[in-house]
């Protein structure tokens, strides 16, 4: 374990945090708070992880796994109060789900992992400002997440075809 490993593991001890802020009168903006601490400390443990030459197997799967419970679980939170139409949220659950299973799979075969792409990221950035939108009640949160999910999709794609050409 890492000092990066230790920060993607906070990151997941978050979740249960940002739930309780969110479903609690007058706690929405202590939620985004907790999102915006959570986006912070993704980029910090890998600039950590780069920057101490301590990256490991270890942490290029909790990172991502970090983040995907907390984007997920902030869909299922806004899906439930009715903020996040049910396809969206069920089509982002179907994707995340597909990219664990082929990244496993991928792992099984070649015993490596695939490292993080940039529509990856990027996918993952916007996905945070569309939560962050729809969860400060913006009606351009869902087009936003929307737009993410699309991005994301196309990062799913593409680790897809690397994955064919390995």
């Amino acid at each position: 374990m890492t000092i990066a490993s230790y920060i993607s593991v906070a990151r997941v001890l978050m979740i249960p945090v940002f739930l309780y802020f969110f479903t609690s009168p007058g706690g929405r903006v202590w939620s985004v708070a907790i999102l915006l601490i959570a986006g912070a400390s993704d980029m910090l443990d890998g600039y950590l992880a780069r920057s101490r030459n301590e990256v490991s197997t270890l942490g290029k799967i909790l990172d991502p796994v970090a983040d995907k419970l907390m984007v997920v679980s902030a869909v299922a939170a806004l899906m439930v109060t009715g903020e996040l139409p049910y396809w969206l949220g069920f089509a982002l659950f179907a994707k995340e789900l597909a990219l664990v299973i082929g990244g496993a799979r991928y792992y099984l075969i070649h015993r490596e992992l695939l490292s993080a792409s940039y529509i990856g990221k990027t996918a993952t950035v916007i996905l945070y400002l569309g939560i962050i939108a729809s969860i400060l009640r913006y009606q351009f949160g869902v087009t936003i997440i929307t737009l993410g999910f699309l991005i994301s999709v196309t990062a799913g794609l593409d680790y897809f075809f690397k994955s064919r050409r390995a």
